[in-house]
């Protein structure tokens, strides 16, 4: 399973590497990897860009009056994508 977490982690290493996403989140794909194996993980890591996707969308609809008024940047926890994503996986099994 050293392979599955090697995956896992090289998924989300270049919008790391840029600055686009936290370490906590590489580490957490790179996690769910060593337990689920290295195909798995590539599907999970599928499924979670499709979660984050919408719930981007879906934060952005709900909050676009929020923060049209503030002129702070947003920020969404990428964790509960990759949460979904890996939930998504293990119910097929």
């Amino acid at each position: 399973m050293l392979m599955g977490g090697i995956v896992g982690l090289g998924v989300f290493i270049l919008p790391y590497a840029i600055g686009q996403m936290g370490a906590g989140d590489v580490k957490l794909l790179g996690m769910c990897g060593f337990f689920l194996g290295p195909i798995p993980v590539l599907t999970a890591a599928v499924y979670t860009m499709l979660a984050g996707g919408l719930l981007a969308v879906c934060y952005l609809m709900c909050c676009q009056t929020m923060n049209a008024r503030s002129k702070h940047q947003i920020t969404l926890p990428y964790a509960v994508a990759i949460t979904l994503g890996v939930l998504i996986v293990l119910a097929g099994y």
